[in-house]
């Protein structure tokens, strides 16, 4: 196993002002110390999320003026005027 970086190590009690030396330890590359993960949503969901959206929205714009057109068609046929068609 290769040996990693050694460096100093600082420790802060109150995450700002306060420091204390901890003195020079072996170092890697990816040691997680403290502190949690944030969740956060990646571009490609917000795209799907944001598609469908849009798709809910075009397919009850669509829907709408269905039964609008078959409303005026109704009201004409009613009123002896040639409907829509």
């Amino acid at each position: 196993m290769a040996k990693g970086f050694e460096g100093d190590v600082q420790l802060s009690s109150d995450g700002v002002f306060t420091w204390s030396d901890q003195g020079t330890v072996e170092l890697s590359g990816f040691d997680v110390l403290s502190g949690t993960a944030e969740v956060v949503p990646g571009p490609r969901l917000l795209l799907l999320l944001g598609a469908g959206l849009a798709g809910m929205l075009a397919a009850r714009r669509r829907i709408e003026l269905m039964i609008g057109q078959a409303a005026v068609s109704n009201a004409s046929s009613i009123n002896g005027l040639p409907g829509r068609e």
